[in-house]
């Protein structure tokens, strides 16, 4: 759940890029898929879901290993939270 919003996100290391990807589903329904994980970029902010903002961060490159071993990790805030950290 994100808020109210029930959602599944899958986080999914591609080989072929070396790129670790989010696919997200909204109450059942497919509405992003395999978008390239950036540290610090919000990988919500194009879809204008209404969601707020995902974005990873962390001490770690962003690799293979640095993600499951939670060097590298998936953070959510509301759209609010995250422009009154900005502003600070």
């Amino acid at each position: 759940m994100l808020g109210n919003t029930p959602v599944q996100i899958t986080l999914r290391w591609m080989p072929i890029i070396a790129k670790w990807t989010l696919t997200l589903d909204i109450s059942g329904q497919r509405r992003v898929t395999n978008r390239i994980i950036v540290k610090g970029c919000d990988l919500l902010q194009p879809y204008r879901l209404g969601l707020g903002v995902i974005v990873a961060g962390g001490s770690a490159d962003l690799t293979r290993d640095s993600l499951p071993a939670g060097d590298v990790r998936p953070y959510h805030a509301t759209q609010e939270e995250w422009n009154a950290a900005l502003a600070s």
